[in-house]
């Protein structure tokens, strides 16, 4: 009988340790869907952010565009005086 009661305990250590492999999976298959989904998030957040400053950056350039050329004009109207 002990070494049927040796098999028994065995298949239930390897029973509990089945059951441990897959709940550890399970969380480590949560934690990696969390994290791809925060970092979705974050490049989805980060596209809008640049976005934004590609706006910027043309409304710039715009502005200092015609700031250079009403400075040519205003230099040329004071050389011509």
């Amino acid at each position: 009988m002990a070494d049927q009661d040796f098999r028994d305990r065995i298949l239930e250590t390897l029973s509990r340790m089945e059951s441990q492999a897959k709940e550890n999976n399970e969380r480590l298959e949560k934690r990696i869907e969390d994290a791809a989904s925060q970092a979705k998030e974050d490049n989805e957040r980060l596209e809008k952010r640049l976005d934004a400053m590609d706006n910027r950056m043309g409304v710039l350039e715009r502005d200092v565009g015609w700031i250079k050329e009403n400075w040519k004009v205003n230099r040329k109207a004071a050389a011509e005086c």
